[in-house]
Order: structure tokens, then C-alpha cells, then sequence
């Protein structure tokens, strides 16, 4: 969108293009199977996708820290897909 805006704004030609992704945001408490099976559902229907992941989770109010190699499970998956 912001490239198109661009365009816009410095008056260049181009041709449309109506392009987008699903982002799967903030993995880190998601099921692994569940998640292969989002990205397999995703693959089938052709859909471009990206996955964002949050390596180090911190809520210092409560103590917690996760890290994404303490989830080796999600890890696997998320390397395999």
C-alpha cells in the first residue's frame, strides 16, 4: 500500500498489482500441529504467508521468561515448514 501511495505522490506510472500475505503473528503459546496445519491449509490454497515468532517472551511483573528454544516442539515445526 505504501508503494502504491509513493507512486502516487511522485506521479509514476505502474501497474497495479493487488498483492498480499498472511502473517501469523506472535507465535509462541500456538499448538505445533496446529500451527503445521494453518500453514498446510495456507500452502493448499496457494496463499503466501510469514510467520512471526517471538523468541525471548518476558512479563518481568510475573516472573516469566520463555524462550523459543524452551519450546523445542514449536521449534521443530517452525523449522520444517
Amino acid at each position: 500500500m505504501f508503494c502504491d501511495l509513493l507512486h502516487d505522490i511522485l506521479e509514476i506510472q505502474h501497474p497495479r498489482s493487488q498483492r498480499a500475505l498472511v502473517r501469523i503473528e506472535d507465535v509462541r503459546e500456538i499448538d505445533p500441529n496446529d500451527l503445521r496445519e494453518i500453514a498446510n491449509l495456507l500452502s493448499r490454497r496457494k496463499i503466501p504467508f510469514q510467520v512471526g515468532v517471538i523468541p525471548i517472551y518476558r512479563k518481568p511483573s510475573q516472573g516469566i521468561e520463555v524462550r523459543l528454544t524452551d519450546r523445542r516442539p514449536l521449534l521443530s515445526k517452525l523449522c520444517g515448514l
